[in-house]
């Protein structure tokens, strides 16, 4: 079945059936992990014949090793057509029936790769108790600190006015909403962390008490279809006396509210996250980490990325993320930079870690941080002197840089760019034949491109993407750099 051409037609008839839509895109996924699989099976076995022919020098383990490297070459022509074909079928049901931002797909993927695995007995000891608490007591215990709303999340507002006037009119008229989900917390019993519904909180919490949760842009009701008599009512005209009944049933309206206790790793919390947002408009991974890692890193990476900077250029972004991939992406670049050698594998409990450890000792390590950020963004500087906005982070294949944003490919782009003097990107001879090389590199080294596309946080991977793009440069350069961050 050729998904490009029966998208094409569903989009000619501005219909398609959402079953054979279904059977389309579930038989793409499953074929593109098979291919995916099957590539990093054969790069692997490439490897250990590469290694063992350099000690025995024997014909028939070239000859195998050249003829992995020619079915790893078409399974790449394959995987990548199969990929296209699914990303136009996707973009294109966006079109046809409208969809959840273009962004979506990255967060689940990105989410999937920082899953932990977790053994059944993880979960032996673990209480969970559900409650339904009414809106007076869900703000009484926000107001008391008990349910912690990290304010600093408020200003990366992922509702709008609609969408939160919206849920108070379930609660006016006494329609059910979605439960809230608290984890209490291992240090403080009685304090409560939110695992999901962090924003239906802060949406109550910035009707109710708008001079201290400065959540709704104005916080009055609006555009509400079955309430209408509502509109543009604030918290204290509902509670003139004429409409003080009105008040006194959101205050008392139920809200269910699911605990989870006694759990014995954070990972648990993160895996269960992961699963809730499995089906809906994924959150980040960093959402959740910013509330478990609190502390004066955790503050300095939410006020740096507050204001436009250099990367949310190259991300494409107009400003602050809502979803936290620009604080991610920046705790990556700090953790690898500075702690690097400890990474062994697992990079939500390596992030996590680095996070706590710098909150920890930000009296020692503020001046680090600032440091590294300031060689970011002398990284970012100097691959604008070579490369367009659209170009940085971006994979050149089939003579043309890819529209989609690369993040190992970016990572690696500004670390060693960072450790350039400026005055090599003076010359524009220079910089056209290091833009054309770079082309040439990421066309034709298999094992790098490899490395920037499939399992990009595993060892082996990192180890190969760091080697072989400082050995670039170094080679472009004339340079000696010795910088590789992670254990060799």
């Amino acid at each position: 079945m050729n998904i490009k051409y029966e998208l094409k037609n569903a989009r000619d008839r501005k219909t398609v059936n959402l079953k054979n839509y279904d059977e389309i895109i579930t038989s793409a996924i499953k074929s593109i992990d098979e291919l995916k699989n099957l590539k990093i099976f054969i790069n692997e076995k490439y490897f250990e014949i590469e290694n063992v022919s350099d000690n025995i020098d024997h014909k028939v383990f070239q000859d195998m090793g050249k003829k992995i490297i020619d079915i790893s070459q078409k399974l790449g022509s394959d995987l990548h057509s199969l990929k296209k074909q699914y990303s136009y079928s996707t973009q294109l049901f966006k079109r046809v029936y409208g969809s959840e931002e273009d962004d979506d797909e990255e967060i689940i993927i990105e989410n999937d790769d920082m899953i932990d695995e977790i053994e059944p007995s993880n979960f032996q000891n673990i209480i969970i108790y559900s409650r339904d608490w009414t809106v007076e007591t869900i703000i009484n215990q926000i107001n008391k600190g008990n349910i912690h709303l990290e304010p600093k999340f408020q200003r990366r507002n992922a509702w709008n006015d609609e969408k939160r006037s919206k849920l108070i009119e379930s609660l006016i008229v006494g329609l059910p909403i979605p439960e809230i989900i608290l984890a209490e917390s291992r240090k403080s019993k009685g304090q409560f962390i939110v695992v999901d519904g962090k924003q239906r909180l802060l949406s109550i919490a910035g009707f109710f008490l708008p001079s201290f949760y400065e959540y709704w842009d104005n916080p009055k009701l609006t555009n509400l279809k079955i309430a209408k008599e509502f509109n543009n009512f604030t918290i204290e005209d509902l509670k003139q006396e004429q409409h003080k009944g009105v008040a006194d049933e959101i205050s008392n309206s139920d809200i269910r509210c699911t605990v989870i206790s006694n759990y014995n790793d954070e990972k648990i919390l993160y895996h269960i996250f992961h699963r809730l947002n499995t089906g809906s408009v994924p959150l980040s991974m960093q959402e959740l980490r910013q509330v478990l890692c609190p502390g004066p890193f955790a503050n300095y990476l939410y006020d740096t990325t507050d204001d436009l900077q250099p990367i949310h250029e190259i991300m494409n972004l107009a400003g602050p993320d809502k979803r936290l991939r620009d604080i991610e992406f920046l705790l990556k670049y700090f953790a690898f930079s500075i702690l690097g050698k400890n990474y062994t594998g697992n990079l939500r409990q390596f992030l996590d870690d680095f996070m706590k450890e710098t909150n920890k000792n930000w009296n020692i390590r503020e001046s680090v941080i600032k440091s590294e950020y300031e060689e970011f963004n002398k990284g970012i500087n100097n691959l604008r002197k070579v490369f367009t906005l659209k170009e940085i982070g971006r994979k050149f294949s089939n003579s043309k840089y890819e529209s989609t944003l690369n993040k190992a490919l970016l990572e690696i782009q500004i670390f060693y760019f960072s450790k350039i003097d400026s005055s090599f990107f003076e010359k524009d001879d220079f910089v056209k034949k290091l833009k054309n090389n770079f082309q040439l590199f990421c066309t034709e080294n298999l094992h790098f491109r490899n490395s920037i596309e499939y399992s990009t946080h595993r060892i082996n991977n990192m180890k190969l993407r760091y080697t072989t793009f400082e050995k670039f440069i170094n080679d472009n350069f004339s340079i000696n750099i010795n910088a590789i961050p992670i254990q060799i």
